[in-house]
């Protein structure tokens, strides 16, 4: 049986980056939020409440980029 190739992280993340797959730079809640707007109704409105500190920017952020 042939030995798999190996690959290291930093092939793994340029390549996830080069296709716009940054949800693994997410914690659990801002994955879920994620969740949320893709699954969503097109055209339709989203409002979040949530405390301070929960990284809804940086989610929003990474929308846009992906």
């Amino acid at each position: 049986m042939a030995e798999p190739t190996k690959v290291n992280r930093r092939e793994i993340t340029d390549e996830l980056w080069r296709r716009g797959e940054l949800s693994w730079l997410m914690h659990d809640v801002q994955k879920e939020m994620y969740d949320l707007y893709v699954n969503s109704e097109d055209r339709s409105t989203m409002v979040w409440i949530l405390s301070r500190q929960t990284g809804k920017s940086y989610c929003l952020a990474f929308i846009a980029i992906m």
